[in-house]
């Protein structure tokens, strides 16, 4: 059945990853790309926990944001956007709210399905123990497919010579979502760009916001 939903009452949640010493310009230029098309947006270059992104500040900050953009109890819907731990965030989000709070679309960027996905490339490889130990503290995981199944509209986008994250297990997360594409009106569309782990926000955010859009219009967004 077709819906009808305008774009006025859609909010946008950038997050990025962690190890964010310094706010990453990235989500600035993703929100204005938001914005222009008129999808309100709201986000942080930096979050709080920078460093080890545990789970349960990274989902508190989401829902104060969310709390302060005025979307509870508003008729508003919420877009998700997250690249590498930043999409863990998104995840874990939709996790842990209530039906209510589900969102209507997530878009996982760069994403992963374990801390032992972390396999970085000489040299940074000599220091995968220390970041699948910072993964681990994040209390991501496992993940919740099932859950995550419920979301209308996912959108998976990653890079094909990601010097962090295999193939492989890019290809694991899009088999255990896919079951469910166009299934009573879910969509997950999966695209793949060259370049490494920062090539997607670096270089294709248009791209990827594009699939999001026909995505949303299949869905019956307008306005648009």
């Amino acid at each position: 059945m077709k819906r009808s939903l305008d774009v006025k009452h859609l909010v946008a949640v950038v997050i990025p990853g962690n190890w964010g010493f310094f706010p990453y310009g990235w989500v600035e230029k993703e929100k204005k790309l938001l914005n222009d098309i008129g999808i309100k947006a709201i986000g942080t270059g930096r979050m709080p926990d920078p460093i080890f992104a545990r789970s349960y500040v990274w989902f508190e900050y989401i829902k104060e944001g969310l709390k302060g953009a005025g979307v509870c109890n508003s008729g508003k819907r919420v877009i998700l956007i997250g690249t590498s731990t930043g999409s863990l965030a998104v995840m874990n989000f939709v996790k842990d709210c209530s039906d209510a709070e589900l969102p209507l679309a997530i878009v996982l960027m760069n994403t992963y399905p374990s801390p032992q996905s972390v396999k970085p490339k000489f040299p940074l490889s000599i220091l995968r123990p220390l970041l699948v130990k910072v993964e681990e503290m994040g209390m991501y995981f496992p993940i919740d497919y099932k859950r995550l199944r419920k979301v209308p509209i996912t959108v998976i986008a990653s890079s094909d010579d990601d010097e962090f994250i295999s193939k492989e297990d890019t290809d694991w997360m899009i088999h255990n979502l896919q079951p469910r594409v166009y299934i009573d009106s879910n969509m997950i569309t999966h695209c793949s760009y060259e370049g490494g782990h920062d090539s997607i926000i670096e270089n294709h955010l248009k791209s990827v916001n594009g699939l999001l859009i026909s995505c949303l219009k299949t869905y019956g967004v307008t306005g648009l």
